[in-house]
Order: structure tokens, then C-alpha cells, then sequence
């Protein structure tokens, strides 16, 4: 019985791990740096925003829910409404997905689970790489509110947040066993005229277990 024998350069030989760690070695650090953000890319980025936005039917609760509907022209739905009718390339020229806060309010009360800010993340990937947008110019607000908070976690200032929206059923104290830190809500609601109810509620509910919390 003959035997066929193949020619060694046809031969595929699986590497050991001594071979793998010197063609390692042999890369350099900015080659290794890339590769390692390329295998994280490919496990978080979808290069086709539709394929995130096909449980969408235009419900309108997430634009409805949105903060920055109430003080700008920003509708999640519309945006979602043009990606998906393919106008991505006209939706991410504008720069408006700079403008969301990620805040996932519209993830929250989406029937459909439908992660808008997922959808922004892997837009605003798009815009740099493809439209070559800033982030420092585009970035929401021009990063106020990214500065404020910043602003407010040095160690050398110590900011005076008013309490003037604590209930007035509400008694609060110095000690306790329960202790709610507000922190930076007071500071937005020059814009968010809304937001104290969100502390307050919380507030609320830890009175019902303890009748003088801590609140700073």
C-alpha cells in the first residue's frame, strides 16, 4: 500500500506556547496596545446600529421620558426612527448623539429593552473613527455637567449643597443609622427643574424605616 507523503511546506504544524509567547516578545508595545483593543472592540462594537434597534416599533417612551427633550430639541425616537429607515450616515454627520447624557432614563421605561445609550456608545466609536468628530468640542453641553461633578470630587473644595428640597414631613439628624448623600442633583436643577422629586422620593422611602435620617 502506498503512502502519500505531503511536502513539508504544506504541513501545518499547531504552535506550542513557547513559539506563541516570543512572536509576543517580538511585537512591539504599541502593536501589543492595539491588538488588545481590537479583541475588546470586537466583543462591544456593532458597526450596524440597526442591528440594536430592531426591537423598535416607535412607542415614543423613550423620548417622552427623556431629560433633554424638556430643554432642547432631542428625540430618541426620531433618531432611532431615522437609523433605522437609513439615514445613520445623515444622523451621525450632525453630531447630535454627542448631546445625550447616557443617562438610560429611556431604557427604563422601554417595553422593548431597547438601550439607546448602547446605541450611542457605538455611534459616537463611528463618529470619531469615520466623521473624525472631537469629543471635547461635540461632548454634551460642552461638558458642564461633567465639569461640575470633576468639580465637586476635589478634595480641597467643599461645596454647600442646599437642602431646601428635603420634605417638610421630614426631620432629619446628624446620627443615625441610615444616611442619604444627595450629591451633585442639587447643582442641575437650574436646567432640570424636575430633578429635586428624585431625592426627595428617595428620602421618602428611608424615613418609612428611619424617622430622622442623615442627609448630606
Amino acid at each position: 500500500m502506498a503512502c502519500l507523503e505531503l511536502p513539508k511546506n504544506k504541513i501545518k504544524r499547531k504552535k506550542d506556547k513557547k513559539e506563541i509567547g516570543q512572536e509576543k516578545e517580538r511585537k512591539t508595545q504599541p502593536e501589543r496596545e492595539k491588538e488588545e483593543i481590537n479583541k475588546y472592540l470586537e466583543k462591544i462594537y456593532e458597526p450596524n446600529l440597526r442591528n440594536l434597534l430592531t426591537g423598535c416599533y416607535q412607542c415614543g417612551c423613550c423620548s417622552g421620558i427623556c431629560q433633554l427633550s424638556k430643554v432642547q430639541r432631542f428625540a430618541p425616537s426620531k433618531l432611532i426612527y431615522q437609523i433605522l429607515v437609513g439615514y445613520e450616515e445623515k444622523v451621525l454627520s450632525s453630531g447630535i448623539l454627542w448631546e445625550c447624557l447616557t443617562c438610560n432614563s429611556c431604557l427604563q421605561n422601554c417595553p422593548e429593552d431597547v438601550n439607546f445609550a448602547e446605541i450611542v456608545r457605538n455611534a459616537r466609536y463611528k463618529m470619531r473613527k469615520i466623521y473624525n468628530q472631537n469629543p471635547s468640542i461635540h461632548i454634551a453641553h460642552d461638558g458642564i455637567y461633567l465639569t461640575i461633578s470633576e468639580i465637586m470630587c476635589k478634595p480641597f473644595i467643599y461645596p454647600e449643597r442646599s437642602l431646601e428640597w428635603i420634605p417638610k414631613n421630614v426631620k432629619v439628624s446628624e446620627k443615625g443609622k441610615y444616611l442619604y448623600y444627595v450629591g451633585c442633583l442639587p447643582f442641575f436643577k437650574f436646567e432640570f427643574n424636575s430633578l429635586d422629586s428624585i431625592a426627595a422620593s428617595s428620602v421618602n422611602i428611608i424615613y418609612k424605616i428611619e424617622k430622622e435620617p442623615i442627609v448630606i
